[in-house]
């Protein structure tokens, strides 16, 4: 340890460097990370932001390689608050975290163009949200454990339009579907009950 120490305990400015080949620079408070620093770990991995009391607090970015890049709030060793996220797939989530998962408002968006903005529950898509799929087309309206479940209408790509109930990512229940030129030889309407 290189640094300053009071009673014997890093505390202030310092640098520390473990047997494992860790490296910890920054800020300490009675021998524990706090205020500003960075961690750098031997395989790669790093935390250079804020602490408190040893743990990620307030803002910072950790990248863990292979795995992921976030850049946010932390709360007591959680992401906690708003933040970005990137992941090695290429997928990009922008919003609010809870206990280290999506939680709240936020937009998940996939290489492929694939994207959904709005409600997350604890790292799902749950409540009100639009999804995008450049395949199948745009869902907008309720969602639950991940799927379209409940009342929404799904624009797909054929220009065909859905609007009516929704049960476990099917068409379910009362509805109404309206078919563009083309599909058939005029405008064609159905309106009634479906079942995935």
């Amino acid at each position: 340890y290189e640094g300053d120490t009071e009673n014997c305990f890093p505390h202030g400015r310092g640098k520390i460097q473990y047997p494992s080949g860790d490296v910890y620079e920054g800020g300490f408070q009675e021998g524990q990370y706090h205020g500003q620093g960075k961690l750098t770990h031997l395989s790669g991995a790093e935390y250079d932001g804020g602490w408190k009391e040893g743990k990620y607090h307030g803002r910072g970015s950790l990248k863990i390689a292979d795995k992921l890049s976030y850049t946010g709030d932390f709360m007591h060793g959680r992401r906690e608050g708003y933040g970005v996220e990137r992941l090695p797939g290429g997928e990009q989530y922008t919003g609010e975290y809870s206990n280290n998962k999506w939680h709240g408002e936020g937009v998940m968006q996939e290489a492929n163009g694939t994207f959904y903005s709005g409600s997350w529950r604890e790292g799902v898509r749950s409540g009100k949200g639009t999804g995008k799929s450049p395949e199948f087309g745009t869902y907008i309206g309720d969602w639950l454990c991940g799927k379209m479940h409940g009342s929404g209408e799904f624009h797909f790509t054929d220009g065909s339009i859905y609007k009516g109930s929704f049960q476990n990512g099917q068409e379910h229940g009362y509805g109404v579907c309206t078919y563009p030129a083309g599909a058939y030889e005029t405008v064609f309407m159905y309106v009634g009950e479906w079942r995935d």
